[in-house]
């Protein structure tokens, strides 16, 4: 039994100075600090509990207890400490360091004991099957007014916490119960010791007991990142807390979301519980958005869904977060459904850009997409068609302009059916259309001006229980001769449009420079 003692002792003071390492090299992360002390008081403790084991003497036993008393006042105060740092409770530090004076005072008392015996009134060395000998102390009535005074400092620290879950969201929860666990336990066993198992006899270390509590601390710093991430990006999520919010750890794996986020994640992505889940895993269909992790810069992106035939939107901002300024420990992720005011934006630019009747580019838009397809182009061949609806103010003087108009939609309709999704159309004004056709010549592009004029002449509108037909004229032109501009280009289709109504009007003509052709039905 003495080795299993002695072994849970040494294994459980290596697992105290592997923590105590982390919180250190951790100490500029809220709490970081006082966790590093609680640790380094429990390694103080553990070390006097051994010697104290192998100790021969009485004087070496009562030595090495009051060792152990560096440990067990040392504690709570410790805890205490962290718990005021850990939830933001700052104003209370100076609270904490009066209330540390009577933990000094004692630890004083303890180690002066023999010039005063206000602590201890005796010690007594009492058989153990376990042990063989082992002390037990008889307290003053001051002793066990100071040891009560130290078991009330964690019970503080306990409330401080449960009152700080409820500010915090679900996700962050799991941390902070933890450590609650662990410091209910720990002083719970040393009660327990204290009160109920000495004085039966039973004789058994407080870090044997205490080796389960600190299995929980590491499990919480470890596998919650309880002291390098959750408190810096608690924090961020706060800044920016009607937003959609992610925290994810250094390797994208989700350790924190709020409700806004969560409900854009299962409503568009069917994610249902991303606490745990890697980016890889939720259905983003972008791979680049898990490059994200690991990015030292800041990161934006747009997704384009479509939802039930509906387009939706979602914004991703990306936030790295840095331990000392230049580690890495993770990131928020802000993620937002912008439907709305992207199909309002996509709105105003379509009234800008497109003309209200026939919804094809309006002379502004014609421009802006033409400009962009000449800056792309790279010269490669294109034609240009220029389209006049034969005698369209007659139709309006006799029928009316609303008859007129439903000619307008009418040939739009044709239009938008046969011509391909690369050409560009619009309504110059009046009856006055244009299209331009990438990639093919004038002689080409002659067939499909036939097409659309053939489908505008077969075309019958009724309106007001009259039948209205209509026929068109188009002229045709190139960049054939690589030194014209676009404007260039666009009168010599303006010149072969003039030449089709001048000739017969109901015609398609490709602009020549030393005769014109033309089809006519």
């Amino acid at each position: 039994m003495q080795f299993i003692q002695s072994f849970s002792l040494v294994l459980s003071s290596l697992i105290f100075l592997y923590l105590a390492n982390y919180a250190y090299g951790h100490r500029k992360a809220p709490g970081a600090f006082q966790f590093f002390l609680i640790i380094l008081a429990a390694i103080v403790w553990n070390l006097g509990s051994f010697f104290e084991m192998y100790a021969h003497t009485l004087q070496d036993k009562i030595f090495w207890r009051n060792v152990q008393q560096i440990g067990a006042f040392g504690l709570p105060t410790g805890t205490l400490f962290f718990a005021v740092i850990y939830t933001r409770q700052n104003r209370w530090v100076k609270y904490v360091a009066i209330a540390a004076v009577p933990e000094l005072l004692s630890v004083m008392l303890i180690f002066t004991n023999e010039l005063h015996n206000l602590m201890r009134s005796g010690y007594t060395l009492e058989a153990s099957g376990i042990y063989g000998q082992s002390l037990v102390v008889h307290s003053t009535t001051l002793g066990s007014i100071l040891v009560a005074y130290n078991f009330s400092l964690p019970l503080i620290a306990i409330v401080l916490l449960l009152v700080y879950v409820r500010k915090v969201s679900p996700g962050f929860r799991k941390q902070v119960y933890a450590i609650v666990f662990s410091f209910v336990y720990t002083f719970a066993a040393a009660w327990i010791k204290t009160a109920v198992l000495e004085p039966a006899g039973i004789y058994i270390h407080i870090s044997a007991l205490y080796a389960p509590a600190a299995i929980v601390m590491f499990f919480s710093v470890f596998k919650h990142r309880t002291l390098s991430l959750s408190p810096i990006a608690h924090d961020k999520v706060f800044e920016v807390i009607n937003q959609g919010i992610l925290v994810l750890d250094d390797s994208g794996t989700v350790l924190d979301i709020n409700s806004h986020a969560l409900n854009t994640l299962r409503e568009y992505f069917q994610v249902d519980s991303p606490l745990g889940k890697t980016l890889k895993e939720f259905n983003f269909r972008y791979p680049y958005i898990n490059d994200y992790v690991g990015q030292m810069d800041e990161q934006k992106t747009e997704i384009h869904l479509q939802v039930d035939d509906k387009d939706a939107y979602i914004s991703l901002f990306y936030y790295p977060l840095f331990q000392n300024k230049h580690k890495y420990i993770g990131s928020v992720m802000i993620i937002n459904n912008v439907t709305v005011q992207k199909l309002f934006e996509r709105n105003l630019k379509e009234k800008a850009e497109k003309d209200y009747l026939t919804r094809m580019f309006n002379k502004f838009g014609f421009q802006k997409a033409l400009q962009k397809y000449l800056t792309n182009c790279n010269l490669q061949r294109f034609s240009v068609m220029m389209i006049d609806i034969d005698n369209f103010k007659q139709i309006n003087d006799t029928f009316g302009h609303a008859a007129g108009d439903s000619v307008l939609r009418n040939f739009t309709g044709i239009v938008n059916g046969i011509i391909r999704t690369e050409d560009i159309a619009g309504r110059l004004g009046g009856d006055e259309f244009v299209i331009v056709v990438p990639s093919i010549s004038k002689e080409t592009t002659l067939p499909i001006a036939e097409r659309i004029r053939t489908a505008a002449a077969s075309a019958r509108i009724e309106f007001n229980q009259q039948i209205i037909r209509y026929t068109i004229s188009t002229g045709i032109a190139d960049n054939k001769d690589a030194n014209l501009s676009f404007d260039d280009i666009l009168k010599r289709a303006d010149t072969a449009l003039y030449q089709a109504k001048r000739t017969s009007r109901n015609c398609s003509v490709l602009c020549s420079e030393t005769s014109a052709m033309a089809t006519q039905q």
